[in-house]
């Protein structure tokens, strides 16, 4: 219950230990309990199987103890008094997370995971050769640097709202289809749909036909009701970036309008090219920086979370301060909390090692990292799973294509060492060291 409390701190630890040395200290402190507790529990884990193994071998082991209730096993007795020690260290961290003012962590800046390519549905209409259409190039780029322009609602609404007006048979829905199938409208917008009104603009019937062209297997509600289905809507885009198409809208009713509009404003507003420049121009013209925060951002390309990064207090850090460039110290901060550890392990190699993926997950398995995921799956295909999200991330760069052989960067090797801190060291056979205490880890610098 303690260790539980104390984890929820952990996201505001992280972030502060490069600004506050006593914070760094108490997360030091916090991982040398970690790892007392995992050392005291597979001892217990040990001697429960070497009594299961003795009652095994000799049954009437187990009939002895039964008269002998009163003698203290010597493994009881000086466990005892160990795991006491332990929480009392743990109530003390306790008391010094107060002090320290550390704050319970919402998660929310934590990426889950890469998620998957989101499909686009495309017009239910007869594709367009744009060869055949002519005077109307220019009018397109205009609608589509509007449409992936940063800013937002400049009709005072988060939605920006763009109308093609004109008499009939001027143009407008052809001007529209090129501009909607476009690849970089497919490649921007989550969310896609054309509706065609075609008669007396319905709120009702334009929400259902939005609904089943974003997802054809939806259930609509069966009331003629907006609320049900404006509420599904919301639901739908909440957070996305959409493109709706709405053709033929001849009614000028404010009142229908503003009733229909509703469940757009829970969309999210197209500001991430500017905020991706932005966080490109921090990062100094250093190409791995660029690409390993790019990683990171492609995880939850949402303006929230960029912008979240963007003004994170680890930027204001300078080099000189913690020998880390910020924009990688970044992408160990966003890494999932349970994922952060199997990439400090990696401290234990030399720079320009030659590292096995197969030998690295055989690591991380003897380590007892793996232990913890709660799976169906082979200890080996969790491996798997964590290597690849590690290299997606660029962590790992291949040295061949489809190969099992890896290299990491010498300053993301200086960012596992200064994760890993005084739990890993690296012995050099040419001096003497000062190990600490703490010391989990050590590795020769031997090729």
């Amino acid at each position: 219950m303690t260790l539980n409390s104390l984890n929820k701190v952990i996201e505001d630890a992280e972030e502060r230990q490069y600004r506050d040395p006593s914070v760094k200290r108490w997360l030091d402190e916090l991982k040398d309990a970690v790892f007392q507790a995992e050392d005291l529990l597979l001892e217990i884990a040990t001697e429960a199987s070497r009594r299961k193994l003795q009652l095994q071998l000799h049954p009437n082991i187990g009939k002895l103890r039964n008269y002998s209730t009163s003698i203290v096993n010597p493994f009881e007795k000086q466990i005892e008094p160990r795991m006491q020690t332990l929480v009392d260290y743990l109530d003390c961290l306790t008391k010094k997370r107060k002090q320290l003012g550390l704050k319970d962590g919402s998660g929310a800046l934590t990426p889950a995971g890469v998620k998957g390519k989101v499909f686009k549905r495309l017009p239910e209409l007869s594709l367009i050769n744009e060869a055949d259409i002519f005077g109307r190039g220019s009018d397109k780029e205009k609608l589509i640097n509007i449409l992936m322009s940063p800013s937002e609602g400049g009709n005072g609404s988060p939605v920006d709202v763009i109308a093609i007006v004109s008499m009939g048979g001027m143009g407008k829905t052809t001007l529209t289809r090129l501009v909607y199938e476009d690849k970089r409208m497919i490649d921007e917008f989550q969310h896609r749909a054309w509706v065609c009104i075609f008669e007396e603009f319905d709120p009702v019937q334009a929400t259902k036909a939005i609904l089943k062209s974003l997802d054809s297997k939806i259930e609509l509600e069966q009331s003629d009701d907006l609320n049900p289905h404006q509420r599904q809507l919301k639901d739908k885009l909440k957070d996305k970036k959409f493109f709706m198409v709405l053709d033929d809208v001849w009614n000028r009713n404010h009142a229908i309008w503003d009733a229909f509009r509703t469940p757009f404003n829970y969309g999210a507003p197209g500001k991430l090219e500017s905020i991706g420049r932005t966080i490109v121009g921090k990062c100094g013209g250093l190409p791995l920086a660029i690409k390993t925060l790019g990683s990171l951002l492609g995880t939850k390309p949402t303006p929230q979370y960029w912008d979240a990064i963007l003004k994170g207090d680890i930027w204001s850090l300078s080099e000189d301060e913690s020998n880390i460039i910020p924009s990688l110290r970044l992408n160990y901060h966003y890494l999932p909390y349970d994922i952060k550890r199997y990439f400090a392990f990696c401290s234990i190699f030399p720079k320009d090692y030659l590292i096995k993926k197969d030998v690295l997950i055989q690591l991380w398995m003897a380590e007892g990292l793996l232990h913890y995921a709660h799976t169906s799956k082979s200890f080996e295909e969790v491996g798997n799973e964590i290597f690849n999200d590690l290299q997606s991330r660029s962590f790992f760069e291949p040295l061949e294509k489809n190969g099992n052989c890896f290299m990491m960067h010498d300053l993301l090797n200086d960012l596992a060492k200064s994760m890993m801190g005084e739990f890993c060291v690296q012995l050099d056979a040419g001096r003497v060291q000062e190990i600490s205490t703490k010391a989990r880890y050590f590795s020769s610098r031997g090729k």
